[in-house]
């Protein structure tokens, strides 16, 4: 399931997914000032959970196909624009097929959401909507609960760690 967050259909594809890496990935680890290990293991997850998402309507539509898997970096992205979306709903951005256009967080990642909610329901097959909801899903809940869930493992990581060299 990770993997597939790291597996594009084209350059093109991949392109794009790495410009909204850049815009909305650094974004987030600044004004959150995140580290790296801890943006990584967030983007993983996100990757991880989104095609998880995607793999569960699949079955529950019983459109799952063990040649035909989630290809993209979509759903973790996703958890990025949710996550400025969050914090910045007054920021401007526009689409790159509305040149001229502009939108703000807030109206437009819920617009794109809900676009893709109809599109699980109305199973349509252009992107995987189930991913992206699944990843804004996991983006909304790490800048919810995320940073308080990594300090209390990291906590308990070090102090087993702390334990281990003691008894050394």
């Amino acid at each position: 399931m990770l993997t597939s967050a790291f597996s594009h259909q084209s350059f093109i594809h991949l392109l794009f997914n790495t410009m909204v890496l850049y815009d909305f990935g650094t974004s987030i680890h600044y004004q959150l000032g995140l580290n790296t290990p801890l943006f990584l293991a967030f983007y993983a997850s996100a990757g991880t959970l989104s095609s998880l998402g995607s793999r569960l309507v699949s079955l529950l539509y019983k459109t799952a196909s063990v040649s035909r898997g989630s290809v993209g970096a979509s759903g973790a992205l996703y958890a990025l624009v949710a996550m400025n979306a969050y914090l910045h709903p007054d920021w401007k951005v526009s689409l790159i097929i509305l040149p001229g256009v502009d939108f703000s967080m807030g109206q437009l990642v819920p617009c794109l959401l809900l676009l893709d909610v109809v599109g699980i329901f109305r199973r349509w097959q252009m992107f995987d909507h189930a991913a992206h909801v699944a990843g804004a899903a996991a983006g909304l809940g790490f800048i919810t609960y995320g940073r308080e869930y990594w300090n209390i493992l990291q906590g308990k990581l070090d102090q087993e760690h702390f334990k281990r060299r003691k008894g050394e």
